[in-house]
């Protein structure tokens, strides 16, 4: 709102290919909501709460596993439902104090330790919404940042191969 050279202008991210494999980042869209403690302030001044939507798709013929189910499931070759096509995310800015860690929507039950999220892929892909709570004071100029994502995962692909064997004769 205020008049200036802007050093940035923002713009949604996205990636034909994806970005990783084969669980893939596959758009990112970028919202700077105003908090609602600028609408409070009397002065007009707040904060201003960046929001990412962070899209993701499985992009391989094989299924995700939740890390902390991975030898269960290489030993026992079973697990529960809930611990498959299930990903950990987590989403980070650098900041000021260092890391400034995103809170992530949807939450699973149990997520949000560690500063990352459980996200459950529904049809190979899913959405999840990470905001920077803590907010940028809305006098300060614009400035480009890096996001970093991260997923943690295992996965699981078979292959299935007929194979005669015959006897040689001697």
């Amino acid at each position: 709102l205020r008049p200036g050279k802007k050093v940035c202008s923002l713009k949604d991210m996205a990636f034909a290919n994806g970005q990783g494999a084969p669980l893939a980042i596959t758009k990112i869209e970028v919202q700077m909501l105003p908090s609602q403690e600028s609408q409070e302030s009397p002065e007009g001044y707040g904060k201003i709460v960046p929001q990412f939507l962070i899209f993701i798709e499985n992009r391989g013929q094989g299924i995700a596993v939740k890390n902390d189910a991975v030898r269960e499931f290489c030993t026992q070759g079973k697990i529960s439902h809930d611990k498959l096509n299930t990903i950990f995310v987590i989403a980070s800015l650098p900041g000021k104090q260092g890391i400034e860690w995103l809170n992530c929507e949807p939450k699973q039950k149990g997520s949000a330790e560690k500063q990352g999220y459980d996200v459950k892929l529904k049809d190979k892909k899913d959405m999840i919404r990470c905001t920077f709570k803590a907010g940028i004071d809305s006098t300060q100029d614009s400035y480009l940042s890096p996001l970093n994502i991260e997923l943690s995962y295992g996965y699981s692909q078979s292959i299935s191969v007929n194979y005669l064997i015959q006897k040689t004769a001697r």
